[in-house]
């Protein structure tokens, strides 16, 4: 079955790839080696946009993530660029 674009009018898909892209993140920071291949947005910077554009762009906050723990993630793969 196909999934149709009102099917992601709750914003399930935006909540399933925000998850994605922490997941990302950690493995960037660690078995990842740093390296920008392994990233969604492809470059930190643009790694890091996406996920706050989704944040904010989500109907209700998920309590399994916050604003803030996105900038820390932002802080330790900023920290060696």
């Amino acid at each position: 079955m196909n999934k149709s674009s009102s099917d992601f009018n709750d914003g399930s898909f935006q909540y399933q790839l925000l998850d994605r892209c922490i997941q990302d993140c950690k493995y960037f920071l660690g078995n990842g080696q740093r390296n920008e291949k392994y990233l969604f947005g492809k470059t930190v910077y643009n790694h890091i946009k996406i996920m706050k554009e989704l944040y904010f762009t989500l109907p209700e906050k998920p309590e399994w993530t916050s604003i803030e723990e996105i900038e820390n993630l932002e802080k330790a793969m900023m920290h060696e660029y």
